[in-house]
C-alpha cells in the first residue's frame, strides 16, 4: 500500500499562474488529481504528453522511457524555452544516456517502471550540472547523502518529498502525476491557471439491463454491464441482450482473446467463463467508443464517472473477498479469481466517497432494475484486485 506523501509547497507557492486553453481541452482522468495543474503546464509545453485516447493516466507508474523523454524536454525548456522534440521515446532515452542523466541500460528497459531513487538520480544528474547549484541536500535516514546524494538534494530543492513517515522509500515507483510535479519544480513554466471543473456527484441516467430475464445469461455479466452503458451513451438503443452476447469473440479456454464457454450455463466449473478488458473492449468498438482502461486507479475511475462515462468494472459476485481456482488455459494451468463479477458504475458523490452500481445479476427480482451505492472503501478494495475496466464515451 502507498504511503501518504507530505508534498512540500515552498516551490509550488514561487509559481506562476497563466491562462490555459478551453477545459475541454484538458484530459478527463487528470481534472480530480492534485497535480491538474502541473500536468497540464507540462502538456501544454509538449515536455510530456498523453498514453493513448486522450487520457494522460496520472496515477499510472511512470516508465523509464517516459522519465527520460521528460528530462531532455525539461533541459529543452530550460535551455531555449521550448521543447526542440524527439521523434521517438528511443531517441530520447539515447540522448538522455549521452548527455548523462541515465544510466546506458534504460535503452533496453525502456518499459520498466521508475523508482523514486532512480527519478532521483536523473533529477540530480541535470541539476549537479547547473551553475545555480548549490548542492544543498537534507539527510534522509533511509537515503543518506554519503551513499547517494541525489535524494537529498532533490527533496532540499523542493522537486519531490518525503513521505510522512520522514522517509524516502527509494525502491517505491514514481507515478506519472508526481512526475510532473517534479519536472514543473526544476522550470521557469509558468503554471496553468487550470480547475477542477467535475462536479461533486454525477448519476449517469441508464437503461437497465439485466443478465437474467428476459434473457437468461446467468455468467454473461460482462456483456450485459457493458451494453448498458453503451445505450447510457446513446449507442446500440435497438440492441438486445442474445445479439450482443452472440456477437462476442470466443475461445475455448484463454479469457485474454475471447469469452470463455457460454454465457448462459452455470455450471462450467473447468472453465473460466469470461472475458477480459482488451477483446471486450475491441469487439464493442464498433458500436460505439470503448476504452481498454485497465491499470486505473480509482481517482481515474472517478473522474471518467464524474465526465459523465460509465465505467465497466470488473468485481466479485456479492462483493465477497476474492476465491481462486487452477484452470487450464491453452495447456497451462493458470491460478484465476473464480468469483468473478461485472458491473456497470455509473454514479459518483465525492462527498460520501460512494459509487452507484447498475448490477446486471438482479437475482431477487428479475422484473426490476439492480441499482445501488456501494462505499468507496468496499468497492475500491475488490477493483484493486485487479483493476481491469473499460469506459464508454
Amino acid at each position: 500500500m502507498k504511503l501518504t506523501l507530505k508534498f512540500l509547497t515552498s516551490a509550488a507557492a514561487a509559481l506562476i499562474l497563466a491562462s490555459v486553453p478551453a477545459l475541454a481541452d484538458v484530459p478527463a482522468d487528470i481534472q480530480n488529481n492534485p497535480n491538474l495543474a502541473v500536468i497540464n503546464t507540462l502538456l501544454e509545453n509538449g515536455v510530456t504528453g498523453c498514453r493513448s485516447e486522450g487520457r494522460f493516466r496520472p496515477d499510472a507508474d511512470l516508465t523509464r522511457g517516459e522519465a527520460a523523454e521528460m528530462a531532455v524536454n525539461m533541459a529543452d525548456v530550460n535551455a531555449a524555452g521550448a521543447v526542440s522534440g524527439n521523434p521517438t521515446v528511443t531517441a530520447a532515452v539515447q540522448r538522455a544516456v549521452d548527455e548523462g542523466y541515465v544510466p546506458v541500460d534504460w535503452l533496453w528497459t525502456m518499459d520498466r517502471a521508475v523508482t523514486r531513487l532512480e527519478f532521483a538520480d536523473m533529477l540530480y544528474a541535470y541539476l549537479s550540472r547547473q551553475p545555480y547549484f548549490g548542492g544543498v541536500c537534507q539527510y534522509l535516514p533511509d537515503a543518506p547523502y554519503d551513499v547517494d546524494p541525489a535524494p537529498g538534494c532533490i527533496v532540499s530543492w523542493n522537486a519531490m518529498s518525503v513521505y510522512g513517515d520522514g522517509r524516502f522509500h527509494p525502491e517505491d515507483t514514481v507515478s506519472r502525476g508526481d512526475a510532473c510535479y517534479s519536472v514543473c519544480a526544476m522550470t521557469d513554466l509558468p503554471i496553468s491557471d487550470v480547475r477542477d471543473s467535475l462536479p461533486s456527484y454525477n448519476l449517469i441516467p441508464t437503461p437497465y439491463v439485466s443478465q437474467l430475464y428476459p434473457v437468461y445469461a446467468v455468467v454473461g455479466c460482462e456483456g450485459a454491464s457493458l451494453l448498458m452503458g453503451l445505450k447510457a451513451k446513446g449507442y446500440c438503443q435497438d440492441m438486445g441482450l442474445r445479439e450482443f452476447l452472440d456477437n462476442m469473440p470466443k475461445h475455448s479456454s484463454n479469457p485474454a482473446k475471447g469469452y470463455v464457454g457460454s454465457p448462459y450455463r452455470a455450471g462450467q466449473y473447468s472453465l473460466r467463463t469470461t472475458i477480459y478488458p482488451a477483446p471486450l473492449a475491441q469487439y464493442a468498438s464498433q458500436y460505439g467508443k470503448v476504452l481498454d482502461i485497465s491499470g486505473s486507479s480509482p481517482g481515474e475511475l472517478q473522474a471518467e464517472i464524474l465526465s459523465g462515462n460509465p465505467v465497466v468494472a470488473y468485481a466479485t459476485l456479492y462483493w465477497e473477498p476474492a476465491r481462486y481456482r487452477d484452470y487450464d488455459i491453452e495447456g497451462e494451468t493458470v491460478s484465476l479469481l473464480r468469483n468473478n463479477h461485472v458491473v456497470l458504475v455509473n454514479g459518483y458523490d465525492r462527498a460520501t466517497g460512494s459509487y452507484h452500481i447498475s448490477d446486471p445479476y438482479n437475482e431477487y427480482d428479475t422484473h426490476s432494475e439492480y441499482g445501488y451505492w456501494i462505499d468507496g472503501e468496499t468497492f475500491e478494495r475488490i477493483y484493486n484486485i485487479r483493476r481491469h475496466a473499460l469506459v464508454v464515451e
